[in-house]
């Protein structure tokens, strides 16, 4: 773990890579939104301060700000992208299973009954977006919030 965190980014990194034989991996730095999973995991306290920075770098980089919101995988995720999401310019499609996990930390994050009010917009904003059948999309578009890359009919 001591090479998931990069002190100049000030936050964990998505992963790394060894390369032949040297003693330093290469770091890959793209925000993920299952970087949530270190608190999740127990791998640090969630309110551990690179803990707390990386979770506000994932906000920041993530946040898909549409008629649709919610958070992307990751930044670039181009995985059932749609054209409307390009021209709106989102790090991706908004994901319910990075919202899952978004709602997940901060419910670790919860210190009094006021804290949990964010988590449950979250999980209500899910709920929302439910199928007729109870599913849930993987992704929706950020534009007309139907399930990628299925169409309502």
């Amino acid at each position: 773990m001591r090479f998931m965190y990069a002190p100049a980014l000030g936050r964990f990194v998505r992963s790394v890579h060894f390369e032949g034989d040297e003693p330093v991996p290469q770091q890959e730095l793209t925000a993920d939104a299952s970087l949530w999973a270190f608190a999740y995991l127990g791998m640090f306290a969630a309110d551990d301060p690179r803990m707390v920075a990386t979770m506000q770098a994932v906000q920041t980089s993530l946040t898909v700000a549409a008629e649709h919101s919610g958070v992307a995988r990751f930044d670039g995720d181009t995985y059932q992208l749609r054209q409307t999401a390009v021209d709106l310019g989102v790090p991706g499609n908004p994901g319910r299973c990075a919202r899952s996990g978004w709602r997940k930390y901060h419910l670790l994050t919860a210190e009094t009954p006021a804290d949990l009010e964010y988590p449950l917009q979250l999980i209500e904003q899910v709920a929302a977006a439910a199928l007729p059948s109870g599913a849930l999309a993987e992704q929706i578009d950020p534009a007309s919030g139907e399930p990628g890359p299925a169409r309502r009919r």
